[in-house]
């Protein structure tokens, strides 16, 4: 009898504990006019700038969010579950590949959006970001215009993509280095970004309130590559990350909602929070192909320049990381091995990076 009851009193705190979150957060969220954020990293800012420089006459608007019944709710996501049932690691819907790639991803990131803005849930957000990094970058300098405009017409959204406010609540949804000037009837305030994301992912937030004290309930995703990623096709090795969070340089213990760091606090001039996020390197095995590895870091989905045919890795193998400084990007390197057993090493850059790359491979063999 002890033990049902306390079975009973568990999931009655559940059911209390989602009630009393779903009843706090206004749904849906709201986004931040495009105008009033600015990017000011070299990954982000660099691909929104080419694309807008390689198609001039698009004009980025924000997506249109409103209120929906809960039945229609319910019908996006049932669809939305589908798609990422068969999501290949860099975010397109492999049976949608013949559409196009960037099609199917600009699809998987505009559902992933809505149905983030719609419920709060961090999920959908983790494959927006996926479908952002590793999809839709990269085109401004493809051959085909088709798909290349496609993905011209998200990339220029993304300053609208990246957070989102409901009453007193800001939600950052991604960790891009810039501001986000608020003004609205809840919230008025100034929110600088400095971060290395997304190479490394320490993030520094320094508000400006213009001598206020703002009352905001903050909402930092914690990023999908410290866990478990959800794509079914796939197995991740495991990895549970620590990531110290601090208050005007004070740790705090991170309470989670909804998979967000939230953290409630009235904000004065200079008020600043600092995240460590880890930037592991995950190896990426296909469930119906154990014999081949792929590899992320960060948001980021990795290519190998230079690994002739019947190479092979060792899953064993360390595999390390290094900034390339004269060309502004992230290397991972490592052995291969080729038919005698030979080793030689390997290097890989971010796909997005080298998309137009002949010979990159983003798997590999492996035993």
């Amino acid at each position: 009898m002890k033990n049902v009851f306390s079975l009973f009193l568990f999931v009655l705190i559940e059911v209390v504990t989602s009630v009393t979150t779903a009843q706090r957060v206004k749904l849906p969220l709201q986004p931040v006019v495009m105008d009033s954020v600015s990017l000011d990293d070299f990954f982000w800012y660099g691909e929104v700038s080419r694309a807008q420089k390689a198609f001039p006459e698009l004009k980025p608007s924000l997506l249109r969010i409103t209120a929906e019944k809960q039945a229609t709710v319910e019908a996006w996501r049932k669809q939305w579950e589908e798609k990422v049932g068969d999501l290949d690691v860099r975010g397109f819907v492999r049976s949608e590949q013949s559409r196009g790639e960037a099609r199917s991803a600009a699809a998987v990131a505009r559902e992933s959006y809505r149905l983030g803005m719609m419920t709060g849930e961090a999920q959908y957000f983790h494959v927006m970001e996926r479908a952002l990094a590793n999809s839709l970058g990269g085109w401004s300098q493809s051959a085909d215009k088709k798909q290349a405009r496609t993905a011209a017409e998200v990339m220029t959204q993304l300053p609208g993509l990246i957070y989102a406010t409901t009453e007193d609540h800001l939600y950052i949804n991604m960790y891009i280095q810039g501001a986000v000037r608020l003004a609205t009837d809840h919230l008025r305030l100034t929110m600088e970004v400095t971060t290395s994301s997304p190479w490394n992912c320490f993030a520094l937030f320094r508000f400006l309130t213009q001598g206020r004290k703002e009352h905001v309930t903050l909402h930092f995703r914690v990023p999908d590559w410290l866990g478990e990623s959800r794509l079914p096709l796939y197995d991740f090795n495991s990895y549970r990350a620590k990531y110290p969070v601090a208050v005007n340089g004070t740790r705090v213990t991170p309470h989670i909602e909804s998979g967000y760091i939230v953290i409630d606090e009235v904000l004065a001039d200079s008020s600043f929070i600092t995240i460590h996020f880890p930037t592991p390197i995950r190896r990426i095995i296909p469930k119906n192909n154990p014999h081949e590895v792929a590899f992320q870091r960060g948001p980021l989905i990795y290519t190998l320049l230079d690994l002739p045919q019947q190479a092979k890795l060792h899953l064993s193998d360390p595999v390390t990381s290094a900034i390339d400084k004269e060309r502004f990007t992230n290397q991972l390197s490592g052995k291969r091995y080729d038919e005698a057993g030979q080793a030689e090493k390997f290097t890989a850059e971010p796909f997005v990076l080298n998309r137009e790359q002949s010979g990159a491979r983003v798997w590999a063999p492996c035993e």
